[in-house]
Formats: C-alpha cells, structure tokens, sequence
C-alpha cells in the first residue's frame, strides 16, 4: 500500500501532534482574548427607569453612569401609521426625558435609547 504524503490520517489516529497544536491554538485565542480584553469599557447610564405619565407621553430617567439617555415612545394614530417620538437627550442625574406623542394619538410602547 502506497501512502501519500501530507494525508491526514483517518479519524481516531490523528496522533499526539494534532492534539497538541489543537490545545495550542485554544490557549492562544484564550490568552489572547484574556490578554486584549474586549476592547475598552463603555459606561453607559444606570440606575434608569422608564414610565408613562399620561395616555400620550412617556418618560425616561437615568441616576447614574456617564453618557447620554432619550425617552421613546410608539404613538398609534387613528386610521394611519404609527410613528415614533423621542424626548431630548440627557445626563444621568440631568433630570426626566420625555417623549410626547401628536396630540390625539396614544402611547403605547415606551423605554430609552443610550449614546456612550
């Protein structure tokens, strides 16, 4: 029987030499990763919470963290497209956002939006 050179054996004898360079290119990704991290940091806000104060606004308030936060809110309009509204970016600690919808139409869906 003739063997051909750079064949990979079949499975089950792949040897020592294999299973070596596998378990080194696993520790090198896994120290690698270790080693670089996942890149910096981002401190988004904290601490936020989210509510609707009437039937066509929504709010959005964030205590803590940097960056910046906006409330949203879905509006349903009667008879057309529903839309999206969003209030004014702020500081964590800067106060409520608040999103509102046209007047006549309803809020229905609500939460924030964060910029780091």
């Amino acid at each position: 029987m003739r063997r051909i050179r750079n064949a990979a054996p079949p499975p089950g004898q792949r040897g020592w030499r294999t299973a070596l360079t596998a378990v080194g290119v696993m520790a090198a990704a896994v120290t690698s990763v270790g080693l670089l991290g996942a890149g910096p940091a981002a401190a988004n806000p904290g601490n936020c919470d989210t509510g609707r104060s009437a039937g066509s606004t929504s709010w959005a308030e964030c205590t803590s963290g940097t960056g910046q936060y906006r409330a949203y809110t879905w509006c349903d309009k009667w008879f057309d497209w529903d839309y999206k509204k969003y209030g004014p970016w702020r500081s964590p600690g800067g106060g409520r956002s608040i999103a509102a919808c046209n007047d006549g139409d309803y809020a229905y869906d609500y939460g924030y939006a964060t910029l780091s």
